[in-house]
């Protein structure tokens, strides 16, 4: 099947969805997490829900339409302390920070990254997937290189951060 579907949000975010199962009956359809995190701002701001209301209530319209919400992160994205930033999730922070001290040669605080971002992974494949697709893997690897210098702890926990 080469169907395709979209359907747009008055804040200019859409659904590209692509069927991925060969049985015709059992079409389903998927978004990116940008456009999850979009709908859920837009119930935020243009209808006054708090964040789990604006989640639960994006989460009900996507399923309603048929979409795979497994490899979505379902929280509202968190606003940095100074609200300069772009609101971003838990994992993708860790991330950020991770990669801030990779590039920067901090072993120590690499480790203390790769332990909370562990730990984040292992709650919910949403984050692995998010994570994965927002560039985790050259960043672990780049962490895994730094391990080789000397620090087999590290090393260890990079393997593990990769796996």
């Amino acid at each position: 099947m080469s169907e395709r579907c979209c359907s747009r949000y008055s804040s200019g975010a859409s659904i590209g969805c692509t069927p991925t199962s060969t049985q015709a009956k059992m079409v389903s359809k998927r978004i990116a997490q940008e456009t999850f995190d979009a709908a859920v701002r837009e119930n935020i701001e243009e209808f006054a829900m708090g964040p789990e209301e604006a989640v639960k209530e994006a989460v009900e319209q996507f399923e309603s339409q048929g979409v795979d919400l497994s490899n979505i992160v379902k929280t509202a994205p968190k606003v940095s302390a100074d609200g300069s930033q772009e609101p971003t999730h838990d994992i993708l922070q860790m991330l950020s920070d991770l990669q801030e001290s990779v590039a920067s040669s901090r072993p120590q605080e690499v480790s203390a990254y790769l332990t909370r971002f562990c730990d984040q992974c292992k709650q919910d494949k949403a984050c692995r997937f998010l994570a994965a697709q927002k560039g985790a893997y050259p960043i672990i690897f780049t962490a895994w290189k730094l391990a080789t210098a000397g620090d087999q702890g590290l090393l260890l926990q990079s393997l593990n951060a990769l796996s």
